[in-house]
């Protein structure tokens, strides 16, 4: 692996966790090692940040999910059975199965260093939360980033967090996000009925050294992340309004593999490009 790739994930993961493999044709899928639990984080995974002692056993998982519609626990299994094991549930929901890791009693699953927060404020700590996290199953993994996969996924989530009191927040790795209960349910359901992507909190914005502003976690969905150029960028509250209708269209209509053209909010035109590597969508001014 290039030292530089190794060094930029270094810093965005906990400790605990170990690099396994980076897939560079998937608009780079981190695939990590848990050290505390032993299992393999994927991107897709949710992860539900719950306060001191109140993460969930598998037998309250279980009541939850009862009380859920469309919902139903398909198989109960044991993961990293050579060092006493812990137990796990698969979930099933139109047709497609998402495993949940981390229940007590047994440990829970090392969290990444999220770096974007939504709906949390920046002073708020919880260094004793205890983490779980819900993801495709093994049969879903070559097709974990497709819509309908995640969709389902995020509707489980959703459901998930109206069950248990002690929920304190839910993390989502490609975009290093840790997203309030409150702001989760609302933003994600809209979506799911039918409203705009959440591109705040399934993604995330920053600004770049040379004044512009790119996106983290849009590539998960369509294999490229969105660059403003510093034109558009002068002012960070339009900027970001700009960035998230752009990242609604992508999401909705995928990569971009020529250059396109389009009129902005403002009723300026607009000129995407693909950059050189097809890693970034780079938008100017027309």
């Amino acid at each position: 692996m290039d030292r530089k790739i190794a060094s930029g994930l270094d810093e965005c993961l906990d400790s605990r966790q170990q690099i396994t493999a980076f897939d560079l044709r998937s608009g780079g899928r981190v695939i990590t090692t848990d050290n505390q639990s032993g299992r393999t984080i994927h991107a897709s995974d949710f992860f539900l940040l719950f306060d001191e002692g109140q993460r969930p056993s598998l037998r309250e998982l279980q009541d939850a999910v009862d009380r859920i519609e469309r919902l139903v626990v398909s198989h109960v299994g044991e993961s990293n059975a050579s060092e006493g094991g812990s137990q796990f549930l698969e979930l099933l929901r139109d047709g497609l199965t998402y495993d949940v890791h981390g229940l007590a009693p047994g440990p829970a699953v090392a969290t990444p260093a999220f770096r974007h927060r939504f709906g949390i404020d920046e002073g708020v700590i919880w260094p004793k939360a205890g983490a779980i996290t819900v993801s495709p199953g093994p049969h879903l993994a070559a097709g974990a980033r497709s819509m309908p996969v995640i969709r389902t996924l995020a509707s489980i989530v959703v459901s998930l967090s109206r069950e248990f009191e002690g929920l304190l927040a839910v993390g989502w790795k490609p975009a290093m996000s840790l997203i309030g209960i409150e702001f989760f349910r609302s933003t994600v359901s809209a979506w799911l009925d039918g409203g705009a992507f959440p591109a705040l909190g399934l993604t995330a914005l920053l600004q770049a050294p040379d004044g512009g502003m790119h996106s983290e976690g849009l590539a998960f969905f369509t294999g490229q992340e969105l660059r403003l150029e510093p034109e558009l960028a002068d002012d960070r509250t339009q900027a970001s309004q700009l960035a998230i209708r752009l990242i609604n269209q992508l999401v909705l209509h995928g990569r971009v593999d020529r250059e396109q053209r389009l009129t902005g909010p403002d009723g300026h035109p607009l000129v995407l490009t693909p950059s050189a590597n097809r890693r970034f969508v780079r938008v100017r001014r027309g």
